[in-house]
């Protein structure tokens, strides 16, 4: 997806009726989720548990047959990780970024973030931490220009929150975080932290780096484990599958397909 980094602010904008969509949604709440959904996010859970120390070795060299040998590895997970629209999106999307993101996002997870923690904190403070430390330092601190995506093939146009309501949406869901760590699986507050961030855009550049490394970093800290999903190269692998499930969850609060998605991707890298 394209972003226009020098847009006007959004209560300037004048689009045509229908082409302007401003990116916001609700908190889910995890007892509104679907029975199966809940039970996808506690098996990430245990999957997560159980995977062992050795697990992001095998993440790495899952990593050093990207593309061609990766996708090969995957089997049938491929096809369970697809989506009815990918042929579509593929036609437009068709990415294959070479392995590195994971790899950086990686050491940085088991490295500057290691003994990073909500507890006592603010998630305004941790996320420029993780945001640096997967950008290499170009990204750190939020965002001070309006964000929107460029006109897609119809001309609508997404919108992100702006300036003045990143904060207090950060707040929000930081507050989220710390109501849901002892009363929910890792994996619901994990997962809806990255699409949190992700809709929230509050960084300039490295809003995707940064989400996918909140939810692996969430999930390690929580479960007291070593482990890391490879979120980028499996969307790219698979037909933009995540990108497509994301959407429904932020868009119509239809959080299973994302929960499916993740728990299929974690069995895999768990074994």
């Amino acid at each position: 997806m394209d972003w226009d980094h020098d847009a006007p602010n959004s209560e300037t904008w004048r689009l045509p009726e229908g082409r302007l969509r401003v990116n916001l949604f609700r908190l889910p709440n995890y007892a509104g989720l679907s029975r199966r959904a809940q039970d996808n996010l506690s098996r990430i859970d245990d999957l997560v548990r159980t995977a062992g120390a050795g697990q992001p070795d095998r993440v790495l060299s899952w990593l050093a047959g990207y593309p061609d040998e990766a996708e090969q590895a995957l089997g049938p997970v491929v096809d369970r990780l697809r989506h009815p629209l990918s042929e579509d999106f593929e036609r437009i999307h068709r990415r294959r970024l070479g392995g590195n993101r994971s790899k950086i996002e990686m050491a940085s997870l088991f490295g500057d973030l290691s003994q990073v923690d909500l507890a006592g904190g603010r998630l305004q403070d941790v996320l420029p931490l993780i945001a640096r430390s997967v950008t290499q330092g170009l990204t750190t601190e939020f965002r001070t220009c309006a964000v929107r995506t460029v006109p897609d093939l119809a001309g609508n146009i997404c919108a992100f929150v702006p300036v003045a309501n990143i904060a207090p949406r950060l707040e929000r869901l930081a507050a989220f975080c710390k109501r849901n760590r002892d009363t929910s699986p890792a994996a619901f507050v994990a997962m809806v932290l990255m699409i949190a961030v992700l809709n929230c855009h509050p960084f300039r550049d490295g809003n995707g780096r940064t989400s996918r490394l909140a939810y692996n970093w969430w999930l390690c800290t929580q479960l007291k484990a070593r482990f890391y999903l490879p979120i980028q190269e499996l969307a790219d692998l698979t037909g933009g599958g995540f990108f497509i499930r994301q959407r429904l969850a932020e868009r119509h609060g239809d959080w299973e397909p994302l929960s499916q998605y993740l728990v299929d991707a974690t069995q895999f890298f768990a074994s």
